[in-house]
């Protein structure tokens, strides 16, 4: 049993459930001994375990992974103990309020202790309305707190990316953090250029010079976002480009992303696609052309540091500039992951974001699973428990004692690489384990 989970392991699915249907509530429970096959009960007292129990026996026969609201899981197909594993770092304004301390409540106290040491001074109070600052110190702290939950309980990546400013938060992440650091990361982030006339609306101003229009013209007059649900996105992005007031920010998905631009423009190419638009709430003008290069070069140069970057301040700073005036293309990222064999994708940070948008990118694909470590509704430990869950079910060795601190900087890919640097990133950084068809080779009981 580790921290409310106990399983049963069998050589074939047969054997699995016939295992689950003699297995009795122990308040000390002795793990099996590892076979191919693992059902997880997730339960606190006995009557959870009666209850759980019964529910996944009701399941005998199926041929789909399934599990219970209480995170109880079981996988006719595991993917096995060695398979690759990706960190992907949620967008800075994931973060929400009260997503800190509900993670500080559900961590090991060892952890809570060193990490409120670590970033004492560099996040405020979060159980109230959060500025966009706030949820950049936020999000920095809770993927580091989330990540390493998951380095604790032995689970290694071998890549990592991020979205939006999650490449920035990945990257500090990654790097072998004191207070001295974090306190550094805080204050580059607080005087970062990017803030420039209130939380980066001063892009407005230069959306206004090249546009011709005038200061007392209100913003929503000549900018707008809108969300894109159910549409091309190649074939819309090829139409997008044809006209110059509007641009595709976020691409998410193969059938969703989101749009920038003049009003008019965007109904424009609305009622010529026969799409529909949905207003979007998008204060920020991230990721596009529309940025000045040189206030984007400018913030890099705030947020470098040679604690947590083996690149010179320009090199950096060209980086962070290309990553912050380019669209984003998440799904390109997620499909380059796969291709290059990771098979298990681990969300750390705020919400469940970017766990749900792999979910669509990947369903076409077969022989993989997205996990979040933060669900934002309900209790987290029942949300970390669903992770270890499906994590043992999929024939991952846990261990889920005291957690110990890590920076696993070895792990981290640069921000921006080639499809061939990602991949020897990858091949090097951490030596990619045996592949899932070792499986075979589990001794049966």
């Amino acid at each position: 049993m580790i921290g409310g989970i106990r399983w049963v392991c069998a050589p074939t699915v047969e054997g699995v459930f016939d295992a689950l249907e003699k297995a009795v509530w122990k308040e000390t429970f002795d793990a099996p001994r590892r076979a191919k096959f693992a059902i997880v009960i997730v339960a606190q007292t006995e009557a959870e375990w009666t209850s759980e129990k019964t529910r996944m026996l009701k399941r005998r026969g199926s041929e789909k992974s399934f599990s219970t609201p209480k995170g109880s899981t079981f996988t006719p197909a595991p993917l096995g103990k060695y398979t690759p594993v990706s960190f992907v770092f949620g967008d800075a304004m994931s973060a929400y309020t009260g997503c800190l301390s509900r993670q500080f409540d559900a961590i090991d106290p060892t952890l809570r202790m060193h990490a409120e040491v670590l970033f004492d001074g560099t996040f405020s109070d979060d159980n109230k309305p959060l500025e966009q600052q706030d949820k950049n110190a936020l999000s920095f702290v809770q993927s580091w707190t989330t990540m390493q939950q998951v380095l604790g309980a032995g689970v290694k990546p071998v890549s990592a990316f991020g979205f939006s400013l999650g490449e920035v938060v990945m990257e500090w992440c990654h790097s072998d953090l004191t207070t001295l650091v974090t306190r550094t990361c805080a204050r580059a982030d607080a005087e970062s250029p990017l803030w420039e006339a209130d939380a980066l609306c001063g892009q407005m101003n230069v959306l206004r010079r090249l546009w011709g229009v005038a200061a007392d013209v209100p913003t929503s007059e000549f900018w707008s976002a809108h969300l894109v649900l159910d549409v091309d996105v190649d074939s819309l992005m090829a139409g997008i480009e044809e006209n110059a007031r509007v641009r595709v920010v976020v691409i998410e998905t193969d059938r969703r992303c989101i749009i920038v631009g003049h009003p008019a423009s965007c109904h424009a190419l609305a009622s010529a696609r026969g799409i529909t638009l949905t207003p979007f709430s998008m204060s920020l003008l991230a990721h596009c052309n529309w940025v000045p290069y040189a206030m984007a070069e400018r913030a890099g140069r705030a947020y470098w540091n040679p604690e947590t970057s083996s690149k010179s301040r320009d090199e950096y700073a060209r980086d962070f500039a290309a990553m912050y005036t380019q669209c984003v293309d998440f799904r390109g990222k997620v499909r380059q992951s796969y291709d290059d064999g990771c098979r298990i994708f681990i969300e750390v940070g705020s919400d469940n974001k970017r766990t749900s948008a792999i979910t669509e990118i990947l369903k076409g694909e077969s022989g993989w699973v997205a996990l979040a470590m933060d669900g934002k509704v309900g209790d987290p430990k029942t949300q970390h428990r669903r992770v270890w869950a499906q994590l043992i079910s999929h024939g991952f060795d846990l261990s889920l004692g005291a957690l110990t601190p890590s920076s696993p900087a070895s792990v981290l890919a640069p921000v921006h690489t080639s499809k061939h640097e990602a991949r020897s990133m990858a091949a090097t950084a951490v030596p990619l384990t045996p592949s899932v068809t070792d499986l075979a080779t589990i001794p049966e009981q």
